[in-house]
């Protein structure tokens, strides 16, 4: 089964006749709301998770004590 590509979402996009793809591999989101939704989640996590050691860690699930300083 597919999942909404918002992580807030449990939904099937399939389900709903106003699904918006999302890439190339065939993911999706249920509708406009949802997709505007996991783009400011994306533009979050390249933005702040990716460009922080310790966030980057946290989001992975690694012991701090991993991270070089």
């Amino acid at each position: 089964m597919a999942i909404c590509v918002n992580e807030e979402c449990k939904k099937n996009p399939f389900d709903s006749l106003n699904w918006v793809p999302w890439g190339s591999d065939f993911d999706a989101c249920c509708n406009q709301e949802c997709y505007d939704k996991a783009r400011q989640q994306m533009d979050y996590f390249c933005g702040s998770v990716l460009n922080s050691d310790a966030a980057f860690a946290a989001w992975l699930g690694v012991p701090e004590e991993w991270i070089s300083q």
